[in-house]
């Protein structure tokens, strides 16, 4: 199973279940080569993750698992990347990308895509995050709001685009930019807290609702507190970054260019290791399960050739290997 790497990963359920787990590397948007050329541009991260499926099904029998029944997955921006090898496997205007950076002469297709919130409609996607996160202070809970004049325009742009689209739901009626935060929180959001709280002792009840003063729970129904807007967060709250939070500020955050490609797991131990890193000749070096019965991976190491892209802004050295570690279930 292939995933694009978060800082959450819950590695051992999918062990637990069989799956084997791969973290291919690929380049990203501010990989800089030696002659000061930015080497992961378009389409650099899709040829990368159809290079490392190659070699995956390149090595079928050498490597533990079935290799026809790769799994991606993703979420964001590598949901994205997920989706579009889903959909594009084996399709012959890679060839020219993949045969300059020596990919295996092998089927990239892949068996399943499990895509989350991936961002692909990118022609419309700063009129929807504006619309949702245009009012708030830059920085999350510090610092001064954006353009309100600016933000405004983006926003109306967002309800032409959302009237437009003459979306509806049954038993709902029509949705448009003025009731979708009304359809969000009856149709899903309430729902699930209801189905939620309704799980839980009298005593986790009060400890939640006291976490939690904008909603309320009473005769079994939860509810939003009186004056409270729970969506969209744009209008009254300042957004507080959650752990799976993509949207937070960090150094490694998961974006189109730094994203890798992981096999997609739950639980958190073992952590997936898969990185680039400067590697020796095409190796294979499979290790037995130490007595402890832990997990023991397999590394895949590959060297690829002298890269010449086509890509007008990715000429140039490219002798960054691919680490893949692949962990199996004793």
């Amino acid at each position: 199973m292939v995933t694009y790497r978060t800082q959450y990963s819950d590695n051992a359920v999918a062990l637990a279940a069989g799956w084997v787990m791969v973290e291919p590397g690929a380049r990203g948007h501010d990989l800089v080569n030696s002659h000061g050329d930015y080497d992961g541009v378009a389409p650099a991260a899709i040829v990368d993750l159809k290079a490392a499926t190659r070699y995956l099904k390149f090595n079928a029998g050498r490597v533990p698992g079935n290799t026809e029944q790769i799994v991606v997955t993703g979420l964001s921006a590598g949901g994205a990347l997920a989706a579009l090898q889903g959909a594009s496997g084996d399709v012959a205007a890679y060839d020219p990308y993949l045969e300059a950076i020596g990919a295996a002469p092998a089927s990239d297709s892949v068996w399943g895509v499990a895509s989350y919130c991936p961002i692909t409609d990118l022609d419309h996607a700063d009129r929807p995050y504006e619309y949702c996160f245009g009012t708030l202070p830059v920085g999350g809970s510090t610092g001064d709001e954006v353009d309100q004049t600016l933000s405004a325009e983006l926003i109306e742009l967002f309800r032409q685009y959302q009237d437009g689209l003459n979306l509806s739901y049954r038993g709902f009626g029509a949705l448009s930019a003025d009731n979708y935060s009304e359809f969000l929180l009856k149709q899903f959001l309430l729902p699930a807290a209801t189905r939620y709280l309704s799980s839980l002792t009298d005593a986790e009840v009060e400890a939640y609702l006291a976490a939690n003063p904008g909603i309320s729970y009473a005769n079994g129904q939860a509810q939003p507190q009186s004056g409270a807007q729970l969506v969209p967060a744009r209008r009254h709250h300042r957004h507080q970054h959650l752990p799976g939070d993509h949207g937070e500020p960090r150094g490694d955050h998961p974006g189109p260019g730094r994203h890798r490609e992981l096999l997609h797991v739950l639980g958190r131990q073992p952590r997936l290791q898969l990185r680039r890193a400067r590697v020796h000749p095409v190796v294979l070096r499979p290790r037995p399960p130490p007595a402890s019965g832990r997990l023991a991976p397999q590394v895949l190491t590959h060297r690829r050739r002298g890269f010449h892209s086509p890509h007008p802004r990715s000429r140039g050295e490219a002798r960054n290997g691919l680490e893949i570690k692949c962990y199996a279930a004793p």
